[in-house]
């Protein structure tokens, strides 16, 4: 599913959050900037490599975890920060186990996606009792990328698509109607990448069904003036700005 009125977005608060995660009673999450009041005051991130390490936690050590993936069987709030990547939030109805992910394209390419259902699998856990949520990252309107990056991905991952679902476009792609500033202009004529629509191929041919997928259709890029844009920061001069992905098990 990738319908916004399935994410709500908390009154005066730049949180945003999926319906699937949402209807779990025993779950907590939220995509958030960094003064989003909902954010909880502990949160355990990994440190992000750009790679595809996972960490399992069993209990609630706060690291340092070298990983772009972190899962828990525990109570704390574990997370991930981005600033165009796309973060993932996942959780189980078979075992209280949560997990966040920072997918980047190299991190993708490193095979974290593929890696951190292959972690859950090992544990037991059902592919079927996984439910999803793809968070705020750069659009495929607003992420160029070279030939160079292209042949990578392709390499790694182009069996799993034909021209018709490739995730890359030759022609800059529209905006979505919820975009609030200009979409950013092509800067070397070359490649758009759909990350989203990248990382939802990897988890059909994994064996994830598309209704157990949820996605925050908002671009860091132009879909928010407050929401942190490595890339927006490359076309102008802005502070540095980025979000956080949480997910808990709630305490009964």
């Amino acid at each position: 599913m990738a319908s916004q009125n399935l994410i709500q977005r908390s009154q005066g608060r730049m949180t945003y959050r999926a319906a699937n995660l949402g209807a779990m009673q025993a779950v907590e999450h939220g995509f958030g900037v960094v003064n989003d009041p909902r954010r909880p005051s502990v949160l355990i991130c990994p440190e992000q490599q750009h790679a595809g390490n996972v960490v399992i936690i069993r209990d609630d050590g706060i690291g340092p975890f070298q990983a772009d993936a972190l899962f828990s069987y525990g109570y704390a709030s574990i997370g991930v920060v981005t600033a165009d990547c796309v973060p993932i939030l996942v959780a189980s109805t078979q075992v209280p186990v949560v997990g966040a992910i920072h997918a980047g394209w190299k991190g993708i390419v490193s095979g974290i996606v593929e890696n951190s259902l292959a972690a859950l699998v090992n544990e037991g856990v059902e592919t079927d009792s996984l439910r999803l949520a793809i968070g705020p990252c750069i659009g495929r309107c607003c992420y160029e990328i070279s030939q160079s990056t292209l042949a990578l991905i392709e390499e790694t991952h182009g069996t799993h698509w034909d021209v018709a679902t490739r995730p890359w476009h030759l022609l800059q792609p529209t905006q979505s109607a919820n975009c609030m500033r200009p979409a950013a202009q092509a800067r070397n004529g070359l490649i758009w990448l759909d990350l989203v629509s990248y990382i939802r191929q990897i988890l059909r041919v994994s064996g994830i069904r598309d209704e157990q997928v949820e996605v925050v259709d908002v671009c860091t890029y132009c879909g928010s003036e407050k929401l942190g844009s490595y890339r927006r920061r490359q076309h102008f001069e802005l502070p540095r700005a980025f979000q956080y992905s949480w997910i808990s098990n709630r305490l009964s």
